[in-house]
């Protein structure tokens, strides 16, 4: 049972700042040149707050988590940052390409794993967690949003959700990659009940905000929060799973380091178990490879396209992992981890040999560049196969999903205290 709620959301105030200029993605997509990007973008950046730069002066009581504390404090006492009258659900739509994706942002009571009402779908690592639970410590806050998703195929929340945005929207901004970001809220009793009332049967899925999440069920439990207390909520952003805004983009595999790589002799043992076609010219090769579908993928090195079909879902079973699911090991990406990198190239060490990219035409120029040997590229996880493991209660192989675009932080922030 997801129990959602209102609150009163703290806000920077669009007059005292450029929104466009304050937000940033979530904190781990944020490289070190972005971070300096948005530091010089503007003094109240949420950058400060999120994932704030670290001095070899930092000491126990100065470092990242205390400037962001101090930040915090003061900016809400400038009244840069603003905190809401009411409670109140806050409405979310980014337009990118062609696509409208709507969601809403409100609390939800935190509740384990183990209960079966909130499904993970990737592993955690214990480094990431520390740092965000340092932060929570110090702040008391969340500064981004958990993205979180729940199947409604009638669409009763999106449309109560349209009918908020026939107001002005309290937000209105593009980000980088011409991405239009879009906040309303809503305080009205009747929207808000209904929303608790269809959200009350739900299961919910962590798309994105895995360490996050994690964390704030570690503060939680430190804290020892009972009742209502307010760390037994999360600041969460909800979407649809059956909206048709939703985008999952492929990461692609980049393969180096390998002695003595032959792409002929690895041709040969790819035949055994896919259908091999050569594709004449790398804009082809990449249109071909996205009609096509499932199980199906490009093999490149310099002047070379391939498409690879497997040729049966069984080749792919007793190759994969027999503790696993079949959902999981016929994923597209359990498939050329297990069959490709694993069975045929021999790479047990994938830190060692294999590195990762989103964009297709990275991919091939940084093999063209002789930065890597090769590259196999994937289409997409599907939100079926990405449900269908959630609900086994299995976690996906790295870099599996990457939901597209990344929601914004510093949309809105949740105090504790």
């Amino acid at each position: 049972m997801a129990l959602v709620k209102p609150f009163r959301g703290i806000r920077y105030d669009p007059e005292k700042v450029g929104i466009a200029q304050v937000v940033t993605p979530p904190y781990d997509v944020i490289s070190r040149e972005d971070q300096d990007d948005y530091y010089l973008r503007s003094e109240y950046n949420v950058v400060r707050l999120l994932l704030g730069k670290q001095s070899g002066d930092d000491t126990e009581d100065n470092n990242r988590y205390t400037r962001a504390k101090g930040y915090l404090e003061r900016w809400l006492a400038q009244g840069v940052l603003i905190q809401d009258r009411n409670d109140s659900i806050y409405v979310y739509e980014q337009r990118f390409q062609d696509k409208t994706r709507r969601g809403f942002i409100a609390l939800m009571r935190l509740a384990d794993f183990s209960e079966g009402t909130v499904i993970p779908h990737e592993r955690t690592l214990s480094g990431p967690k520390l740092d965000r639970l340092e932060l929570m410590r110090a702040t008391r806050a969340n500064f981004g949003l958990i993205f979180l998703l729940y199947s409604d195929p009638e669409r009763r929340i999106d449309r109560l959700l349209e009918n908020c945005t026939n107001a002005s929207p309290l937000l209105n901004f593009e980000f980088n990659d011409r991405i239009r970001n879009r906040l309303w809220s809503t305080d009205e009793n009747v929207d808000i009940q209904t929303i608790q009332k269809l959200m009350e049967d739900k299961i919910v899925y962590i798309a994105d905000g895995h360490h996050r999440y994690e964390t704030s069920l570690a503060y939680r439990d430190e804290v020892g929060a009972r009742n209502e207390h307010a760390a037994n909520y999360g600041m969460m952003a909800f979407f649809n799973m059956d909206d048709r805004g939703l985008e999952i983009y492929p990461t692609h595999r980049l393969i180096h380091g390998l002695e003595r790589f032959d792409p002929s002799a690895l041709m040969k043992k790819l035949k055994d178990f896919f259908e091999v076609e050569t594709v004449q010219g790398e804009g082809e090769f990449l249109s071909t490879l996205k009609s096509r579908g499932k199980h199906h993928f490009g093999f490149y090195w310099p002047s070379n396209c391939v498409i690879l079909s497997l040729k049966e879902e069984s080749l792919a079973i007793r190759s994969g992992d027999s503790s696993r699911s079949v959902d999981w090991n016929l994923l597209d990406v359990s498939i050329l981890h297990s069959l490709i990198i694993e069975k045929l190239l021999a790479i047990d060490k994938i830190e060692d040999h294999v590195r990762f990219t989103r964009n297709d035409d990275e991919a091939l120029k940084r093999v063209n560049a002789g930065e890597h040997q090769c590259a196999f590229l994937l289409n997409a996880t599907s939100i079926d196969e990405f449900k269908a493991i959630a609900s086994n209660r299995e976690r996906m192989p790295q870099k599996s999903t990457y939901f597209y675009p990344k929601l914004m932080s510093g949309l809105v922030i949740y105090r504790f205290a």
